[in-house]
């Protein structure tokens, strides 16, 4: 059967002047892989920066483009 979801876990920061800084931490075949994963890190204050998203393979995730913020 072939894959067609994933979960991606990211770890994101707000800074205080409102910028974020996100990374990609990882690329799992389960839910439940990603979030075992989120919760091997020990750091609760990292833990609730983590996030877990479902994707879905040979797509577009995003297509919106960039915006001008004045």
């Amino acid at each position: 059967k072939a894959l067609k979801k994933v979960y991606l876990l990211y770890f994101n920061h707000e800074f205080e002047d409102g910028h974020e800084h996100t990374v990609l931490l990882g690329v799992f075949s389960s839910k439940i892989k990603a979030e075992d994963a989120l919760l091997s890190l020990n750091n609760k204050l990292i833990q609730e920066k983590l996030a877990v998203y479902e994707s879905r393979l040979e797509r577009l995730s995003w297509q919106e483009g960039f915006a001008t913020v004045d």
